[in-house]
């Protein structure tokens, strides 16, 4: 295991009072309100949280970026033994009033909560729900993320979301948390928390420069929301990074114009691939991932999609800080469900000054 992620089984006391609220949460609130059920899971765990302060705390860490761990997962297979089996792999998205929270989902907001976190998505990813199903999707299957035969390249979440000098101005999450629930090929999510400053510095100073473009990907719905303009891949005192290289391909020809760049980007990748980690993918597991420090990635699935229940399955969902609370809710339609509006959140990116200079 890589020495950046930290592996954790939680005890019995642990494991019981997340039991707790996940029955107390599934008997409130139903199939087809998970967004009300998610609050309420993170409420208890706030509640609960000298129960669990060991899993919660090392969570924190991660959302406020401190430590040298980057990637958390906590072991919660018991579950899938105590509550009733996961149903098969659906081959489309469902819609928000059909989406259903299994156990997995509510212990998990529950930590998140005991950590001072706030969880919520965005409206033009996937079927606008919390919890982004990530997995086969029949009517999609040939278009990259989609099909599983295809690369995910190395990215951070979001990130042509962020655009921010520094983490509190931009809706980009802390952390990106991932729950299992069906890996029957047993493929893995890749990850590395690269040390950037072990780089030439004339590439880290290329990074830190504003002359890169990130595109959102056009098969998360997000076409109406380019932010296309000049962003850098390296910002911030402490070297926090944002890049997604799922669209680097249609962008080689101009950084091929400038040698420089190019460079940069080469040198870049080859720190990622040099020594990455993986996350475990069992069924069971959830994995929190700190958004601003590691990148993830996932090489083709050698399997193809079946459509017969049994493919791969996880959800993601993004994380904050609490605090970043209000920031978010100005972009949303509806706070209570937590979803940021796209179309509500282009105005405020672009009008985001682009420096002329290295980001500081």
């Amino acid at each position: 295991m890589a020495p950046f992620i930290e592996r954790v089984v939680p005890d019995e006391a642990e494991f019981t009072t997340l039991c707790r609220i996940v029955d107390e949460v599934s008997a409130a609130y139903p199939c087809g309100r998970a967004h009300e059920a998610i609050a309420l899971a993170e409420q208890r765990g706030k509640t609960a949280v000298t129960t669990f302060c060991r899993l919660s705390d090392k969570v924190r860490d991660l959302i406020a970026h401190r430590g040298a761990v980057g990637v958390i997962e906590i072991d919660l297979r018991k579950a899938l033994d105590r509550y009733a089996p996961i149903p098969p792999t659906p081959a489309d998205l469902d819609s928000p009033a059909q989406h259903r929270l299994f156990p997995l989902d509510l212990m998990r907001c529950a930590i998140i909560g005991a950590a001072g976190g706030y969880t919520y998505g965005y409206t033009g990813q996937g079927n606008a729900n919390l919890c982004d199903d990530l997995m086969p999707i029949r009517k999609n299957h040939r278009q990259p993320g989609s099909n599983p035969g295809y690369a995910v390249n190395w990215h951070t979440e979001d990130a042509p979301y962020n655009r921010g000098p520094e983490n509190r101005l931009h809706p980009t999450c802390d952390v990106i948390s991932f729950v299992y629930l069906r890996n029957l090929t047993g493929h893995s999510t890749r990850v590395n928390m690269p040390n950037l400053s072990l780089l030439r510095p004339a590439t880290l100073k290329a990074l830190r420069t504003y002359q890169f473009r990130l595109l959102t990907s056009y098969y998360q719905k997000a076409a109406k929301s380019h932010v296309e303009t000049s962003t850098s891949f390296v910002y911030g005192a402490d070297n926090w990074i944002r890049f997604t290289f799922a669209r680097l391909a249609e962008q080689m020809d101009e950084y091929r114009n400038n040698g420089n760049l190019l460079a940069a980007i080469d040198e870049l990748i080859e720190s990622l691939e040099h020594h990455p980690g993986e996350t475990s993918s069992a069924p069971g597991d959830i994995a929190f991932v700190d958004n601003m420090r590691v990148a993830h990635a996932r090489a083709p699935l050698e399997t193809p999609p079946k459509f017969d229940g049994s493919d791969r399955w996880l959800r993601r969902l993004g994380v904050v800080e609490a605090p970043r609370r209000a920031f978010l809710e100005q972009f949303m339609d509806d706070p209570a469900r937590r979803l940021v509006n796209n179309e509500l959140l282009l105005p405020y990116l672009q009008s985001l000054p682009v420096p002329s200079q290295t980001c500081g």
